[in-house]
């Protein structure tokens, strides 16, 4: 059950560490009694005796100087990983579970603030965890001067101190990569552009911001422009509330930029992204907006053979015929294709599998016509031109028990969807299980009885 606490073996020696040297009276006492603070002391023990501690017990003796030698050269810190261990332990090591959650955030608000009060200098990747307060995590004696990458994983309901953002924008000048996920109720008006402004010139090279309230965008497209045009390489938002989408109009003054994300944006069209669409971009995400064939053309023929990823599932495309014949012309390196919601013929899907034999994932909407010998068919061009697809997402097709036999043939695939699939049976697919070790993801048609145990829908990864 451990196995996964060994990957990271820096961070095991580095925990290790405090274990050995510091003694728990000297932690900062953030429990609210001295039960949580007996149980806390407990589950980090039982995390640091399952680490691998051979090395820095034999080394101990040659001097805490080599020790603290090594600390130094500590760069990576991933705060959630470490939660979902000792959240996993508290579970294994205890009967009772009552006190589990507060146990886990004395620990890890312990080990953070023995950890970053000594080293935070040094780290340059930082994965925040949901159990630490920001307002901890980025104290008045945090110092995060060398941080490259910053990731905020929040999923609590209560607003986030505008604090917390001023003390990086003062602190981390070195930011290549932030990544911001939240609650909507979590981020409300924060202005980004006053971290990317102290960010030192054409540094940031990616930006993602998912579920934030009310994005305050003209300034920060202002500030990305002023300070990182030359930098920034990709662009993502998804499920954000745009205060003006019109400052969108501005990512043609990004000349690297090579990936854009922007989702479940219902005020997202044409017109706003008319001068994105003359710049050459390998990956494309505008699922969920309202998209039309108007610009996915323009980019198509402006990206053309750079275009490696493509994702226009539930926009407002229609049929996808004029799609195909364009990624068959212009596109025959694309890698990744997602259509889903769309309706398609199977006859178009084959002609532009013949052409991409680069293709790696494919995702496919309705089918317009109900004919399984043309979704045979097209299995069986998969099989021929595009032998090396990993990802297949054919929920809802029409293709017949002979396909399986077609798939299992294939020597990458990783992962395939067969939901509602009206002529699989469970039996059939648990045989492409069994045959290939693939993950399958299968419901039955609504309606219908289960071939064999009926069941009722489910999903499966792995089949256990």
């Amino acid at each position: 059950m451990y196995h996964c606490i060994r990957v990271n073996r820096q961070w095991s020696q580095l925990v290790a560490y405090y274990l050995y040297q510091s003694p728990w009276s000297s932690f900062p006492n953030v429990a609210t009694n001295s039960l949580q603070q007996k149980r806390a002391r407990l589950l980090m023990n039982t995390l640091f005796s399952c680490l691998e501690l051979d090395t820095f017990r034999a080394s101990s003796t040659s001097g805490p100087s080599t020790l603290v030698n090594y600390l130094s050269l500590v760069k990576r810190i991933d705060l959630k990983w470490v939660q979902q261990a000792l959240w996993s332990i508290n579970q294994q090591s205890f009967e009772s579970q009552e006190h589990g959650v507060s146990v886990v955030e004395v620990a890890m608000q312990q080990l953070w603030c023995a950890l970053a009060q000594g080293y935070s200098s040094n780290l340059e990747r930082l994965r925040c965890a949901e159990t630490i307060p920001l307002e901890l995590v980025f104290g008045p004696h945090i110092k995060l001067t060398q941080l490259t990458h910053l990731v905020i994983e929040h999923s609590r309901c209560d607003p986030i101190d505008n604090k917390v953002f001023e003390a990086i924008a003062r602190t981390c000048h070195h930011l290549e990569v932030i990544k911001i996920r939240s609650l909507k109720s979590s981020f409300t008006h924060v202005n980004l552009d006053n971290i990317t402004s102290q960010i030192r010139r054409n540094t940031l090279r990616k930006l993602v911001l998912d579920c934030i309230h009310d994005v305050q965008l003209e300034g920060l497209m202002n500030s990305l422009v002023k300070h990182h045009s030359h930098s920034l390489e990709s662009f993502k938002l998804r499920n954000c509330d745009l205060s003006s989408v019109s400052a969108l109009a501005k990512l043609d003054s990004f000349p690297n930029l090579r990936s854009v994300k922007i989702t479940r944006c219902s005020c997202l069209n044409d017109q706003v992204l008319a001068s994105l669409a003359l710049i050459p971009i390998q990956c494309l995400d505008v699922s969920e907006t309202n998209v039309g064939m108007d610009f996915i053309q323009t980019v198509i023929r402006s990206s053309r053979a750079s275009l490696r990823k493509l994702n226009v599932a539930h926009t407002k495309i229609g049929h996808t015929e004029e799609l195909f014949k364009l990624i068959s012309y212009y596109c025959p390196s694309i890698t990744h294709l997602d259509i889903g919601g769309l309706f398609y013929n199977y006859v178009d899907v084959t002609s532009m599998v013949i052409s991409t034999s680069k293709l790696k994932s494919l995702s496919l909407g309705c089918a317009v016509l109900k004919c399984p010998l043309q979704a045979d068919r097209m299995i069986m061009a998969l099989l021929q031109d595009c032998a090396n697809i990993e990802n297949l997402e054919i929920s809802g097709s029409h293709i017949t028990p002979a396909s399986l036999v077609t798939l299992s043939r294939l020597p990458n695939l990783q992962k395939v969807s067969l939901s509602f699939c009206r002529n699989i049976t469970e039996h059939q697919a648990k045989g492409l299980l069994e045959s290939t070790g693939v993950k399958i993801t299968w419901r039955k048609m609504p309606g219908r009885q289960n071939a064999i145990h009926r069941l009722p829908a489910f999903i499966v990864p792995y089949w256990l």
